[in-house]
């Protein structure tokens, strides 16, 4: 999957979660920025996890804590 798709699937993902406009959210910023909680970050990594067809940490949020650095993460380490 390409770093972009990965960027606007999360982008659409957190506007829907946290009712945002999507020009409000920016790739670089922390994504506590958005007041995702922990049980809505594990639950985001559960659905990307479908939609990419691999396994992921749920600590995948605190491990990249952007949505640039966990899309260039899997945009590099998943086929």
């Amino acid at each position: 999957m390409t770093r972009q798709a990965i960027e606007e699937w999360l982008i659409a993902k957190i506007r829907e979660v946290q009712r945002l406009d999507g020009a409000d959210i920016d790739v670089r910023a922390p994504l506590e920025k958005y007041g995702l909680g922990s049980v809505q970050a594990v639950s985001l990594v559960g659905d990307l996890e479908e939609w990419l067809d691999c396994s992921l940490p749920s600590t995948l949020f605190w491990d990249y804590p952007s949505i640039e650095a966990i899309a260039n993460h899997l945009s590099e380490n998943t086929n």
